[in-house]
């Protein structure tokens, strides 16, 4: 890993550390109430756990651990289905047009799954296929996030001036930048919407074929 794109992730963990810190202080998106009564927290009374620094700190963790989780299950992805994941990211690199396109496209689909679980759920039809299904839906949500995160770090990568090709680098950055986002209140659940709406209408995209009237088809990322 080059050392700008080094210090381009360095720097993006340190900004969500100081954000979501700041947002604990304040109160901004609830915590844990920490023991302030100026006595020490006495065994068995539930006052142990979580340890006060997650008591006081629940934003900056939850957020290090959403880094960390999505970081390690897009290196999990790149390495079972390197060339889809990479016809994807191409994919989503395409312009304001085209991620509009995608949004929307993913949005349908989303709306189409969801509408069809909550239908099967109401007619009673739970068995072992509809929990399965919803799982199979979260990890193609995950993958199209993952995605998405890729193409927002070469783009952060690349006005940087880091022009090396490094996906892992790609990954990092911009894992840790749609996670910064995602925690502003209002605009934050929002942007994470519309990043998992484009993946997903770029996992269709590509599975159905589209992709490749839109753009080259790609080489292996």
């Amino acid at each position: 890993m080059s050392r700008r794109s080094l210090l381009l992730i360095l720097g993006l963990l340190a900004a969500l550390v100081l954000l979501t810190a700041a947002f604990d202080a304040l109160g901004i998106g609830g915590q844990f109430v920490p023991n302030r009564g100026g006595q020490p927290p006495v065994a068995g009374a539930g006052d142990e756990f979580p340890p006060a620094f997650l008591r006081d700190l629940p934003r900056v963790v939850g957020a290090l651990a959403a880094v960390a989780a999505l970081a390690g299950y897009g290196l999990l992805i790149g390495a079972l289905a390197a060339r889809r994941l990479g016809t994807t990211v191409r994919t989503i690199i395409g312009g304001p047009q085209q991620l509009v396109r995608l949004g929307l496209s993913g949005l349908l689909l989303a709306v189409l799954v969801v509408g069809t679980l909550l239908l099967g759920i109401l007619a009673g039809i739970v068995g072992l296929a509809t929990p399965a299904f919803a799982f199979v839906f979260a990890m193609l949500l995950t993958a199209g996030h993952t995605a998405v995160a890729i193409a927002a770090g070469r783009w952060l990568r690349a006005h940087a001036g880091a022009i090396e090709h490094e996906p892992i680098a790609d990954l990092l950055t911009g894992t840790t930048a749609l996670t910064i986002v995602s925690q502003l209140p209002y605009v934050g659940s929002v942007a994470l919407g519309a990043a998992v709406c484009v993946g997903l209408g770029a996992l269709a995209a590509t599975g159905l074929g589209a992709a490749d009237r839109w753009r080259p088809p790609p080489l292996d990322y």
